[in-house]
């Protein structure tokens, strides 16, 4: 099914849309907290690591995303479907939805807790900040959003995917990466 990421999950400004009108339209549309969501788009996952986080933030504890996207699919010669799109299915009381609260301070920083770790120089001491964009948006440039936040480095998503699939490296090629940026994940 067709699950738009700016409209069905975000709002414009790509902020989480309202909570509780997010919760009632996902289960409208069959996707419930009880089902496995698995996720994909059209080229390199951007947006469908996005909606996981959004998913998983809302309390969806079944969510994947597909490795390599729907270039995987393609490479592998996955069957496609012309259709106009498929809706999922399910009569789901859309109340019950609404006993698991959100927790979306573990899953997202807002403006002000940024700025104020920035202006307390806690960015590189306490907290990292990772710009996962190009390098050329990371710089900067004539357009508002190119350059970048004090105190971030630059680390562009597209490190952790294979050039030629586009699916996620293994365990030990990522952290191979993460080192190389003087990062020590933990061994969790």
């Amino acid at each position: 099914m067709l699950l738009k990421l700016y409209g069905d999950l975000l709002d414009d400004l790509g902020t989480i849309r309202k909570y509780t009108e997010l919760i009632a339209d996902l289960a409208v549309m069959g996707v419930t907290r009880d089902r496995h969501v698995v996720l994909l788009d059209e080229i390199d996952n951007r947006h469908a690591a996005i909606a996981y986080m959004v998913l998983k933030a809302l309390g969806f504890n079944h969510v994947s995303i597909l490795n390599g996207g729907k270039v995987s699919w393609l490479i592998h010669k996955g069957p496609l479907c012309t259709c106009n799109g498929h809706v999922s299915k399910g009569n789901p009381n859309v109340m019950d939805l609404f006993n698991v609260t959100a927790n979306l301070k573990d899953y997202f920083a807002d403006f002000e807790q940024v700025y104020e770790l920035i202006s307390k120089h806690k960015v590189g001491v306490d907290t990292i900040l990772i710009d996962v964009r190009s390098p050329c948006e990371y710089i900067g440039g004539d357009v508002d959003i190119w350059g970048h936040i004090p105190g971030a480095i630059n680390m562009p998503w597209n490190l952790f995917l294979e050039p030629r699939t586009n699916r996620f490296r293994d365990r030990d090629e990522i952290r191979k990466i993460i080192n190389k940026y003087g990062l020590s994940p933990d061994d969790d």
